[in-house]
């Protein structure tokens, strides 16, 4: 019996009858329902075989994260809560309304599928009692439109996009030739240009910052807990980019002086990571000091799509165990264990990283979660320190290029996306 619920600190009682994770034990029935939006994901049985863009939502309000995937962003809302900067606002009405009033994705999905979502939500607050006192409900009562596009955006929102529009050419001082077609002067510019580019210009229009994308790291949004956290980031970088000119941006960034341009703004904001993020911004993936746990932290939240099964990502894999693995249930297993990890506000993933590079990693996971005996056989061999070049339990060399890789793309279709 595992020692811990995989929800709270109570001793389990109960484990999931579908499968074999070790770790989908509960302290309760009420615990184990808390964590299907989670464990749907990997258990084995069939109503989880079919994972579509309501099962997405729901996790993500249950973790209080924006969803990774466009079609979620699509179906439910973000893509047009980002023309009018209020994509964050959207995502803290789906986590009040679908953890609050305990709403499953199943019910999403037909109330989407029939057209009365936005009549079910008014429906539910007002029968709870929560519409007059709910910020978020008074919200969505505004931005209806953002939810069901049958009721058309504001008249005036083709205007606003070209006022921010010229406001980011104006910012970035590029001729308006170049800038409507700045695909053309783009192999022109220095990779470190394109890359201050693109970041700038999500944070002009408001689009959500999420991994796996590289400048979610780079820019420091690794470090964020949840969704309000990457909400106050983006605004720091707002102020940021009032103070400051395109090309002092990119100037900052290439020599290494954005951090000393960023930190003094961070108080202001209440900014409290402060640790975390000068340390990405002045180590970032391209530094030969960057710290390979923020590579993993994108794979995990993002369901580790087939990206991070490549070359430039095996001494990520190996640093954190992958290379042990020898079947799929193993490799859940893993995923699931750092998925935990990632998710407990009191881990700091740069505690990670130390342990991890010290060869203690089964030590602080075994503190931190409490493994039963069934999860310290399994994990005291997955998360042993190995030499890079050690052949792990792989017979020749073409088994050891072979194994890790394939065990990891042997995983259902619907955990990458």
């Amino acid at each position: 019996m595992v020692l811990f619920c995989a929800k709270c600190p109570k001793y389990a009682k109960r484990r999931c009858k579908a499968c074999h994770i070790s770790s989908a034990h509960y302290c309760s029935k009420d615990c184990q329902e808390q964590d299907w939006p989670e464990h749907k994901f990997e258990c084995a049985s069939k109503s989880s075989s079919d994972i579509d863009t309501a099962d997405r939502l729901v996790r993500a309000a249950h973790r209080r994260r924006l969803p990774h995937d466009m079609d979620t962003l699509k179906d439910y809302g973000f893509v047009r809560a980002a023309m009018v900067d209020n994509i964050h606002e959207l995502m803290d009405f789906w986590a009040e309304f679908i953890v609050s009033l305990e709403i499953s994705s199943g019910s999403i999905r037909n109330w989407r599928r029939d057209g009365i979502l936005c009549q079910i939500i008014e429906l539910g607050y007002n029968e709870t009692g929560r519409a007059s006192r709910s910020q978020a409900f008074k919200w969505f009562q505004g931005h209806q439109w953002i939810i069901d596009p049958r009721m058309g955006p504001p008249r005036n929102l083709g205007q606003e996009r070209q006022a921010v529009d010229a406001r980011f050419r104006l910012w970035t001082g590029l001729p308006e030739v170049a800038f409507r077609d700045h695909d053309a002067v783009r192999p022109t510019w220095s990779q470190n240009k394109r890359t201050c580019y693109d970041f700038s210009s999500q944070v002009f229009n408001h689009f959500a910052l999420l991994p796996p994308a590289a400048i979610w790291i780079d820019f420091g949004f690794c470090v964020c807990s949840n969704g309000r956290q990457e909400k106050k980031l983006e605004d720091i970088y707002k102020r940021f980019f009032e103070l400051h000119t395109f090309e002092e941006f990119c100037s900052a960034r290439e020599n290494g002086t954005l951090v000393s341009l960023i930190d003094p703004l961070l108080p202001a904001f209440g900014w409290r990571k402060r640790t975390e993020l000068l340390d990405v911004l002045q180590n970032h993936s391209s530094s030969s000091n960057f710290k390979l746990v923020w590579s993993l932290k994108a794979a995990i939240l993002s369901d580790f799509p087939p990206a991070f099964l490549q070359e430039p990502c095996k001494p990520m894999l190996r640093e954190y165990g992958f290379y042990n693995v020898r079947t799929a249930d193993e490799a859940k297993e893993l995923k699931r264990l750092y998925r935990r990890l990632f998710l407990d506000a009191n881990v700091r993933p740069l505690k990670l990283h130390e342990v991890a590079t010290a060869g203690e990693l089964y030590s602080f996971a075994n503190y931190v979660l409490g493994f039963g005996k069934e999860e310290r056989a399994l994990f005291g061999r997955l998360l042993r320190k190995r030499a890079a070049d050690s052949p792990a339990h792989c017979s020749s060399t073409q088994e050891l290029n072979r194994c890790p890789w394939e065990v990891l793309q042997y995983l259902p279709s619907n955990h990458y996306h």
